[in-house]
């Protein structure tokens, strides 16, 4: 989001734990205003907000400890109505306040409840899943040698979006606080099963690419019994979440699809070599260090 935002010439600050991370240096090599600092002291949180108009607020994905993700987003919600900011865009996740037994989706339920109480000017954005969970390196492995394997059925459609998508959106949003006041907007690039995903892979890299799922076992002994209950309440939903794609697509026309998304990130390779692809870190809903402002003029996020 940050790079979207510097495009568009604003000035933008970012609230890290660790400005000297990689992360944060590269954040600051692009202009970024790089201050240390996180979720769990307000004072750094209320010293990142002095003096800026908009906020962007993501937490990380803290999976058992839901009290603690809905602790740290009423702290940058409160921080941001103290300060007096002019807009604070809060990135949720789609289905927030569908799935109450998955605890880290009914955690940005609450979030949002508060973020409406607060008295701000705001905007949610409802993200589907990522894309780029494709890039995790145990998955990407299994496609090397020909196998999409994923938690869910076969045929349970999965609503996606790319994280770079976001980040388009969120930074419009940002500099069109007036515009998307008090909206909430769902994010979704494409929809696709696992079966669908696997063929578009194998026109992608020219080899069969065969669908599998992991069986609910696996998934609950290494995943969590959070994951485990998201993967089965997705299967169960049919991917109909509530989402205008035509809509979203206007607000922002480059929107990958999923086919889209592969082409960029997975090559073809005659000798059907590991496939090269850079992993991109992120939560269900964003990166580790992330809770931000901005100067005068602009918003912000974190690395």
């Amino acid at each position: 989001m940050a790079r979207h935002l510097l495009a568009h010439g604003a000035r933008v600050r970012a609230l890290v734990r660790e400005p000297s991370s990689a992360a944060g240096q590269a954040l600051a090599q692009r202009g970024v205003d790089v201050v240390a600092g996180d979720f769990g002291n307000m004072p750094s949180i209320a010293a990142a907000m002095a003096g800026v108009q908009g906020v962007f607020s993501v937490q990380p994905l803290l999976l058992g400890k839901a009290p603690r993700e809905i602790e740290w987003g009423r702290r940058v919600a409160d921080a941001a109505a103290a300060a007096g900011v002019g807009h604070l865009v809060y990135a949720s996740v789609l289905g927030a306040g569908l799935a109450p037994d998955v605890p880290h989706f009914a955690s940005k339920a609450v979030i949002e409840q508060h973020l409406r109480s607060t008295g701000l000017c705001f905007t949610i954005l409802q993200p589907a899943a990522f894309m780029e969970n494709l890039l995790r390196p145990i998955v990407r492995k299994g496609i090397a040698k020909g196998k999409l394997t994923t938690p869910h059925s076969l045929d349970a459609p999965q609503q996606l979006i790319a994280i770079d998508d976001i980040g388009a959106v969120a930074a419009h949003v940002m500099l069109a606080p007036t515009a998307w006041a008090g909206r909430t907007i769902s994010l979704v690039g494409d929809v696709a099963s696992t079966r669908q995903m696997a063929a578009t892979l194998s026109r992608v890299l020219n080899r069969e690419i065969k669908p599998g799922r992991l069986p609910g076992i696996i998934v609950r002994l290494f995943l969590g019994r959070d994951l485990h209950r998201m993967f089965r309440w997705h299967d169960a939903s049919g991917g109909e979440l509530p989402h205008d794609q035509e809509a979203l697509r206007d607000l922002h026309p480059g929107l990958k699809t999923f086919e889209q998304w592969c082409r960029q990130n997975f090559q073809y390779s005659p000798s059907q070599a590991p496939l090269g692809s850079r992993f991109r870190r992120g939560n269900s809903h964003g990166p580790r260090d992330a809770g931000t402002a901005a100067p005068p003029g602009t918003a912000a996020v974190g690395p």
